[in-house]
């Protein structure tokens, strides 16, 4: 209709979504570098490129009564910012959809992290109106997730929201949710993701799967190589974020020693020495 607003013709409506958001630790860091050296700028470019990529996939499929298949997954991207959201049908326990992200995610926080890019964020479910094709994305919960990540994930961890951890415990649909989820002495509930990977794998033990023991030297290596070559130049929160990468890294093992014993006899000679912590 003529001379009708153009906000009022959108209309939006928020849905119950599940949003994960992460960010590069260090980026700011990285953009100042690439000021006086551009050869740094096509390495970023490349590095958000395939961080928007690895978060666009993995997605969930949803099933209606008829058995059509709806995509209720979008993602969207603002510089070294990537938000991932799914939306929670009505009727579905929110553990379901949980169940895969958690999955997925430590998967990708595991490889960023061994390719030399850590990163941190922040899960919840909420409000939140979400629209791919347009750009848009709004609400109560990204809010939330910005809050959570800029306020509490602090260190190279995905903290997941207190509520949303206490739907997972009441609906009891992940059945391994304690091997991917974890509680640090702050009371923060966060992603387990180096831990939970690490039992997967070796529970398995599927062939063409990832090699645990690799996988979790090649975390030590990336941790060992940042402090031992240049941990004094980073400023003293960086060296507090890392000094928490390289503790749970120890503790990871140590679990790992406890709960699967003679499966993961060895990995001992994968830890961080404490002599290096020492800064």
């Amino acid at each position: 209709m003529a001379g009708e607003s153009f906000i009022n013709r959108i209309n939006p409506t928020y849905c119950s979504c599940l949003i994960t958001y992460v960010d590069v630790l260090g980026f700011a860091e990285l953009i100042e570098k690439s000021r006086k050296d551009p050869t740094l700028v096509p390495k970023i470019a490349s590095l958000l490129s395939a961080i928007k990529v690895a978060a666009s996939s993995g997605g969930q499929i949803h099933r209606d009564a008829d058995g059509k298949a709806i995509d209720i997954f979008s993602a969207f991207n603002f510089s070294d910012l990537t938000i991932r959201t799914t939306q929670i049908p009505t009727g579905n326990q929110v553990s379901k959809i949980v169940q895969w992200e958690i999955f997925y995610l430590a998967e990708l926080q595991l490889n960023l992290l061994i390719d030399g890019y850590p990163i941190r964020g922040s899960m919840c479910v909420g409000d939140l109106y979400a629209r791919e094709s347009e750009g848009i994305v709004f609400g109560p919960s990204l809010v939330k997730a910005h809050v959570l990540e800029s306020s509490y994930a602090i260190f190279p961890r995905i903290v997941i929201d207190r509520d949303l951890a206490a739907t997972i415990k009441r609906e009891g649909v992940i059945p391994t949710w304690r091997d991917y989820i974890n509680r640090g002495e702050d009371g923060v509930h966060y992603l387990d993701y180096l831990f939970g990977s690490s039992v997967t794998a070796f529970e398995t033990g599927v062939p063409g799967t990832a090699d645990p023991r690799r996988i979790i030297r090649a975390h030590r290596d990336f941790i060992k190589e940042v402090i031992e070559d240049d941990i004094d130049r980073k400023s003293e929160r960086t060296k507090q974020k890392y000094i928490w990468l390289a503790q749970y890294h120890n503790n990871v093992i140590k679990r790992l020693l406890d709960r699967l014993k003679d499966k993961a006899a060895g990995i001992d000679e994968f830890g961080i020495p404490e002599s290096l912590l020492e800064f």
